[in-house]
């Protein structure tokens, strides 16, 4: 009796991986260029905010957009700054300026009830750049801009479960198993977001 030796399959999904490998490094390589054109042709910058004390204007660990030029500033302005107490890198709230430099304060009264001080423009390394949009009634706020902060890691690994777990049901039972990882994935997608508003 001849031994029968059971060929392996080869993996019929190699072309969605490679595909969705591509995808991925396309993002990131736009990205790099993105970033690379800003950092050699214009004055703005990335900034890790990764307190709390400037919510709810800005999240925790917000990526925010920083305008390195610093000859027009005002009462109101969120700048990057060196903290006049502790020596570290901030990002607060300009709100008083007068002969004693610009008077920095954190927007959430809770973890900073008073204000950090007076620090000298030669401290203050830029400010957050800001967008004009409307608000609810009408007029022209400007509102800072940022990458995102706990919703945005949020909503990163909420991609990343997407990804896995579409990977997973597909090479496992590729006939049956649509409908029931669709209908997972929309309730994993519902509960993150609820969490990330929440937050």
């Amino acid at each position: 009796m001849k031994n029968r030796v059971k060929s392996i399959p080869k993996n019929p999904y190699k072309k969605d991986d490679i595909a969705m490998l591509k995808s991925i490094a396309t993002v990131f390589i736009g990205f790099l260029v993105i970033s690379s054109v800003m950092y050699l042709f214009t004055p703005y910058r990335y900034c890790l905010s990764t307190g709390w004390s400037m919510t709810p204007t800005l999240e925790a660990l917000n990526v925010n957009i920083v305008n390195t030029r610093t000859d027009n500033l005002a009462v109101g302005d969120i700048v990057l700054a060196q903290s006049p107490r502790s020596g570290r890198y901030i990002t607060h709230t300009i709100v008083a300026i007068d002969s004693n430099g610009y008077l920095l304060q954190g927007d959430n009264e809770i973890t900073n009830p008073v204000a950090d001080g007076y620090v000298p423009l030669s401290a203050i390394r830029g400010e957050v750049a800001s967008l004009p949009v409307l608000d609810q009634y009408g007029r022209i706020v400007f509102v800072p801009v940022s990458l995102g902060g706990t919703t945005l890691l949020i909503w990163g690994l909420l991609a990343f479960a997407l990804l896995a777990c579409h990977d997973i049901f597909e090479h496992e039972n590729p006939r049956t198993s649509p409908n029931k990882s669709i209908g997972f994935l929309v309730v994993l997608a519902v509960v993150i977001y609820f969490i990330s508003v929440v937050i």
